[in-house]
């Protein structure tokens, strides 16, 4: 059987696929037009930035104490342990009152060991607040209620 000659099936001797690799082209141009336009748009309107701002992960020891003046009870927070907080990862971590009259901020960077203290009346909720250095953020670590007075 040569090439000439006609077989049974015509679709076995088709000469007109020549238009089938042009097509397949340009669907493969256009999907990735698309993927790289989303992956542009989430990174314009935001969404790459706010994923790299991370809260860091580390633990922090709570204790109060009554205060020598017997006025109050001093909270202090230490960073146990974990990741130091610096000004890449944290726009500010500072120990606030559930009142808010009180509030104390870590000098950046806080690593293992480091505290800061507030002092707060009987019965209120000392928080320890992390922000994102773009400040759209926060997070609470730790809280302990001081004890009511016993009177």
């Amino acid at each position: 059987m040569n090439s000439d000659t006609p077989t049974r099936f015509g679709f076995l001797n088709r000469d007109d696929d020549r238009a089938v690799s042009p097509v397949i082209g340009t669907i493969l141009m256009i999907a990735i037009t698309v993927i790289l336009a989303a992956v542009v748009g989430t990174f314009v309107l935001g969404f790459g930035d706010s994923a790299a701002e991370t809260t860091p992960s580390a633990s922090f020891d709570m204790s109060y104490s009554e205060n020598q003046s017997g006025d109050g009870y001093n909270v202090t927070v230490t960073h146990a342990s974990g990741q130091t907080f610096t000004e890449s990862n944290t726009g500010e971590l500072r120990v606030v009152s559930s009142e808010e009259t009180e509030s104390e901020t870590f000098n950046l960077p806080v690593s293992a060991t480091e505290s800061a203290q507030i002092t707060v009346d009987a019965g209120e909720t000392v928080r320890l607040v992390w922000e994102s250095p773009s400040g759209d953020r926060t997070s609470t670590f730790e809280s302990i209620t001081v004890p009511e007075d016993e009177e």
